[in-house]
């Protein structure tokens, strides 16, 4: 930061009181356009806020207030949440309060403990990211971050993003040829940023692609080659592979003609990466998965978007095939549903007796059917013990510790959007929403609660997929699929009707037919591999 401003800002001490409500705890960190600190709030009990001060005078006085009513219009997971903007007049600074949130920036965060961090958490932070920015693009007028970096990026224990810093954003302006200022950071920066052009949406883009080259690279800053034989990502690590070098080039462009022409495709190029060759957590070291992931339990929320439409077929079908593959998982019934499991878990039992056992759960709502081998537990609602409540029990988190599974597969159905349900469903680390051809059936009120489920869980690192099922040749199958919000991982075809209900009666599963079960797990495959090798399950 240029020494002239560091003097305009004045530190304060451990103890100085901020508008006779926030009392300094220490600083968090500075930079070129304020300095962060942890204050308590006095009239919450002493909760922690972040606080950026920032000096006021006739040059930025106008631009720090934008920065303040900007960010108060906002709301997003991977965003700063503003909660008060004060006036130090005694010191002739701006304050923004600010939602505390427990982390580091990247910077430090690449050069810690973790080592170096794994690709697929590159990738995922790099989703987060598109996230928060799509979000900023599609403001009225879009919102240009202009000052990605790694120092502006906070990520907590859980994996969770936080773009920050937003002290040279600007709204963009139609008309305009180039930027009243040059701002930004070198190495970071567009070039665009240094004159001869307006900042627009592909500026952030060519950010984002430095940050990821940056974490990709062991901390080395871009810089474009010099000659035809440089190549700048030769010295990418060896464990990134090409497609991912791919994209970033892409981003990396000097031209934003050649960019990415927005952050939703930029989005969508990360994606793939995650849904094809290398799940996100495949490569997470061990000390980031156990921080990630509690206890290595995995949980996996399976809902469907209208009554009927297929989540607990889905789910026994997906347990089955963990169960093939060798896979501990637990199937578990939301307690909100009414009992249905139980019935088809006692037929199997009665008609496929070994090498299955049924005994009451630790909680005592449920009867809980397992294989001997450990590999599958069913958790069923007892229908004589049917008791309204929710899973947030110890007993009921006691009780799937006992199962020893590392996966847990949750059958919500159609009952996700209660609250009891939703607290749960908001804990799942991937969920997977389920909608078949009846379209009529289809509320655009859940479609828009889904879709800011999978805003939640993005910003603590999750995701919701979904999963066309019952698909057959009609002549509105092309405009069905186009209606999903994204594109369905999985298209799962609607068997024919004599072979469920054979297994079904004969106490089989589906998938444990000769040809329907194949086809299933064909079409299943693309989950099976997001999941199973992605999340280590084998």
């Amino acid at each position: 930061m240029d020494s002239r401003q560091e003097e305009a800002v004045p530190t304060l001490g451990g103890g100085v009181i901020v508008g006779g409500r926030y009392r300094v705890a220490g600083m968090i960190g500075r930079g070129g356009m304020g300095t962060v600190y942890a204050m308590e709030d006095m009239k919450l009990g002493g909760m922690l806020r972040a606080v950026k001060v920032t000096r006021l005078s006739p040059d930025a006085n106008e631009a720090y207030s934008a920065e303040a009513h900007m960010l108060m219009s906002l709301s997003h997971p991977n965003l700063p949440h503003i909660v008060d903007y004060l006036r130090m007049e005694e010191s002739g600074c701006d304050a923004l309060v600010m939602d505390y949130f427990n982390g580091q920036t990247l910077t430090a965060y690449a050069n810690g403990t973790y080592g170096s961090i794994p690709y697929g958490q590159i990738v995922q932070i790099g989703l987060q990211l598109c996230s928060a920015l799509r979000y900023l693009h599609r403001q009225s007028p879009p919102v240009i971050h202009r000052d990605l970096k790694p120092s502006n990026v906070m990520i907590g224990g859980n994996g969770e993003v936080k773009l920050i810093d937003f002290g040279i954003s600007r709204r963009y302006k139609e008309n305009r040829r180039q930027d009243t200022e040059q701002l930004g950071t070198e190495g970071f920066a567009a070039p665009e940023q240094k004159g001869g052009g307006q900042s627009d949406a592909r500026t952030d883009i060519y950010g984002l692609g430095a940050v990821l080259f940056y974490l990709a690279s062991g901390g080395a800053v871009f810089r474009h080659g010099e000659g035809a034989a440089s190549d700048p990502f030769a010295g990418m690590r060896a464990d990134i592979p090409p497609r991912f070098k791919a994209v970033v080039e892409r981003m990396l462009q000097s031209q934003p003609s050649r960019r990415y022409p927005s952050m939703a495709e930029a989005e969508e190029a990360l994606a793939l990466l995650i849904h094809g060759e290398m799940p996100f957590l495949n490569q997470v070291a061990p000390t980031a998965k156990a921080a990630l992931f509690p206890a290595g339990q995995i949980q996996i929320g399976v809902v469907s978007l209208s009554p009927g439409a297929g989540a607990t077929f889905l789910t026994f079908a997906l347990h089955a095939l963990f169960g093939h593959a060798g896979s501990a998982s637990s199937a578990v019934e939301y307690t909100g549903s009414r009992p249905e499991w139980h019935a088809v878990l006692s037929r199997h039992l009665r008609l496929r007796n070994a090498p299955y056992r049924e005994s009451r759960g630790f909680d005592d709502r449920y009867t809980h059917v397992w294989r001997q081998d450990g590999k599958l537990s069913w958790f069923a609602i007892d229908p004589a013990r049917p008791v309204p409540g929710d899973h947030v029990s110890q007993k009921f988190d006691q009780m799937l510790r006992q199962s020893g599974s590392s996966v847990h597969l949750f059958d919500f159905s159609s009952r996700w959007d209660e609250p009891d349900a939703m607290h749960r469903l908001l804990q799942s680390h991937i969920v997977i929403a389920v909608g078949d051809p009846a379209v009529h059936k289809w509320q655009p009120a859940m479609l828009g609660k889904l879709e800011r489920v999978k805003e939640e869980l993005r910003g603590k690192g999750g995701m919701l997929v979904w999963a066309a099922n019952k698909d057959i040749r009609f002549g509105g199958r092309h405009e069905w699929l186009s209606l999903f919000p994204d594109r369905p991982l999985a298209v799962i075809p609607q068997l024919p009707p004599e072979h469920v209900w054979d297994a079904l009666w004969d106490g089989r599963w589906v998938t444990g037919q000769r040809k329907t079960g194949k086809r299933l797990a064909r079409a299943l495959q693309p989950i099976l591999t997001f999941i199973a090798n992605g999340f280590n399950t084998k």
